[in-house]
């Protein structure tokens, strides 16, 4: 046996790492098979991205959009402008720095997650990508001029709550 090194704690060892001890030496475990696959978990049919019921919204979403301002994507002259540098200017606010003026996409002031419909026309203002996506990512306590604008609105009343 060799003697034990001059930094070690531990008890020298009685007997080398062999296939008696179920280690092989220089390696790890030593196994006496490949592993099998013993599962019977499957699946038919990969997951759908969207499911059924978000495809028949997202196709009266779209031909409530384009009922609402028929230009959609054009060249710009047809396309409505960004509500939310409109509704800025007749605050008084300058435009947000990167708005492209023109309107993208819709914005919905209330949101899916507070009770809001993607299909209301009344739920929904043109906005451009860079104003839309400042509305859905900066913190509720700096919009402050969102909220008097009415471009931001919190969870709808239920019934019997007051407003």
């Amino acid at each position: 046996m060799k003697p034990r090194a001059w930094n070690s704690t531990l008890p020298q060892r009685s007997r080398p790492l062999t296939a008696t001890t179920g280690l092989r030496p220089g390696g790890g475990l030593a196994r006496p098979a490949g592993l099998a696959a013993r599962s019977t978990l499957g699946r038919g049919s990969p997951i759908a991205p969207v499911s059924a019921k978000r495809q028949r919204e997202n196709r009266e979403r779209a031909r409530m959009a384009g009922a609402l301002h028929p230009g959609g994507r054009g060249d710009g002259q047809d396309r409505p402008l960004c509500d939310v540098t409109q509704a800025r200017a007749t605050a008084g606010l300058p435009p947000l720095d990167g708005c492209t003026r023109w309107a993208d996409n819709l914005h919905e002031p209330l949101r899916r997650s507070q009770g809001g419909s993607i299909t209301d026309p009344a739920n929904s203002r043109p906005a451009c990508q860079f104003c839309n996506g400042h509305l859905a990512l900066t913190p509720r306590t700096e919009l402050g001029w969102a909220y008097e604008l009415g471009l931001v609105r919190d969870r709808a009343p239920r019934g019997g709550e007051a407003a």
